[in-house]
């Protein structure tokens, strides 16, 4: 087999790694999304899987990226925070994965840190930038800081998911839904 066949071949498998990952995740939770059971799932002895990934903390921050290249999808022209809680609510294994994975890369050595610093910076630009964008249409008032409501937001957001995985009564789209309200006078 050449080299871009092979290179082609195995840009196909981490996909389909990905995908299974994701489908995984969202049928039967975080915690039953293991490696051996997802190695299984595709056709690959454990160490193979991780081939693809170098680790495992490197295969879940590519199973993140891939969830918010959906998620920039399913939000395009229409970004509000609670808008994507309620998608992210049909899938609570992601929630579990996504806070997990934010918390234990915050050291520099992390995997994910790189990423999730990145991710970030992106979203509290998105947020703000949603902002600006009804500042512009009049439909929030415009002596709200976008920069200062939107570390706010995604501080929220991120609080209220940690709080969510221990009580699962949590409506985080309501709570957002209620702050976005509270910072900018305007309701999606």
């Amino acid at each position: 087999m050449t080299r871009p066949a092979q290179y082609a071949k195995g840009i196909a498998k981490r996909a389909e790694i990905i995908d299974t990952a994701l489908q995984l995740i969202g049928s039967g939770g975080y915690d039953t999304m293991t490696i051996p059971r997802l190695a299984k799932a595709v056709g690959l002895s454990q160490p193979g899987l991780i081939h693809y990934f170098g680790t495992k903390d490197q295969l879940f921050v590519e199973i993140l990226r891939e969830r918010d290249e959906r998620t920039a999808r399913f939000a395009a022209g229409s970004f509000t925070p609670s808008r994507i809680a309620r998608d992210n609510a049909s899938v609570p294994g992601l929630i579990e994965l996504y806070t997990r994975v934010m918390v234990e890369s915050s050291g520099p050595s992390h995997a994910g840190h790189e990423f999730t610093r990145e991710r970030y910076e992106m979203a509290r630009r998105e947020i703000a930038n949603a902002i600006r964008q009804e500042q512009t249409e009049g439909k929030i008032d415009p002596t709200v800081d976008p920069a200062k409501a939107a570390a706010l937001i995604f501080a929220a957001w991120d609080g209220l998911q940690i709080q969510w995985m221990h009580d699962r009564s949590i409506d985080i789209p309501a709570h957002l839904d209620y702050l976005w309200q509270a910072l900018t006078g305007y309701s999606d």
